[in-house]
C-alpha cells in the first residue's frame, strides 16, 4: 500500500503524469504472486497437473517483459527530450 500511496503522492515523479508506472508495478506484481498461488493451489488439488507452474511462469515473464520495454522506450524519450 506504501508504494501505492507514493506513487499517487508524487505523481509527476520523473516526469510520468498520474504516476501509472508505479501503479502498474504494483498490480504486476500483485497479479504474478496471484497466479503463483492459483496455479499451485490446482496443482495440490488436481495433482498431476505439474505443467501448468512453468507455463504460468512463462505467461507472466511474457507479460513482464512486454511491459519492461514499454517503460524503458518512455524512459528513453524522456532522456531524449531537450
Amino acid at each position: 500500500m506504501q508504494l501505492i500511496r507514493t506513487g499517487l503522492a508524487f505523481p509527476s515523479l520523473a516526469g510520468i503524469r498520474g504516476g501509472g508506472p508505479f501503479l502498474l508495478d504494483t498490480a504486476a506484481d500483485a497479479a504474478a504472486a496471484g497466479g503463483v498461488a492459483a496455479s499451485g493451489a490446482i496443482i495440490l488439488a488436481a495433482g498431476r497437473w505439474y505443467w501448468l507452474d512453468p507455463a504460468v511462469a512463462l505467461v507472466i515473464a511474457v507479460i513482464i517483459t512486454y511491459h519492461a520495454q514499454n517503460l524503458v522506450r518512455k524512459v528513453i524519450t524522456v532522456l531524449r527530450s531537450p
